[in-house]
């Protein structure tokens, strides 16, 4: 399977979207800018990229901080399930309904699982196509899941833009 994802949640940061094509090569469909990180000690500052595994893992912890998630790790399997809604800002309900897609327990592997693909099966049905038509329909559907994942991220952007205004918080990045 094959997973398109990727974006930034800080105001002035590039979306940053991984996809495959069909030869089985990763294309860059965006970049994420680096985001300094800042030693609250004043004594230092140091430069580099944040990533998107990164920023999904602080989230998830902040939330089972905060009591909204639940980890559990059961043979190997780990497990997230959702523990309440109320509560949340909206951008933490989006990013919950990214994550878990309506469903209250996930395994790590089906964490943001609307945005899957079969690449092999897609590939398969790419190099089977008789027409240009049926190629190009191929195509859309990695297109639907990269614009449905893009629209989401946004949605999470501009609630998470949304809460640092609301709070007279300074711009970072």
């Amino acid at each position: 399977m094959m997973m398109a994802m990727g974006w930034a949640l800080h105001p002035g940061s590039t979306i940053c979207v991984f996809n495959s094509d069909y030869n089985g090569q990763y294309v860059t469909l965006g970049y994420a800018d680096p985001v300094p990180t800042f030693d609250k000690t004043g004594l230092g500052e140091e430069s580099r990229h944040l990533k998107f595994k990164n920023m999904v893992q602080a989230i998830i912890l902040d939330l089972i901080d905060r009591g909204y998630i639940a980890y559990s790790q059961e043979n190997v399997v780990d497990t997230l399930r959702r523990i309440s809604k109320e509560g949340l800002a909206d951008y933490e309900f989006d990013f919950l309904e990214m994550l878990f897609d309506d469903r209250i327990e996930i395994t790590d592997r089906e964490m943001f699982s609307r945005y899957y693909l079969d690449e092999k099966g897609l590939r398969k049905q790419f190099n089977n196509a008789k027409s240009n038509y049926e190629r190009d329909s191929v195509r859309e559907e990695g297109q639907r899941i990269r614009r449905k994942f893009v629209k989401d991220g946004r949605s999470v952007t501009e609630g998470v833009n949304r809460e640092i205004s609301s709070l007279g918080l300074p711009n970072l990045y």
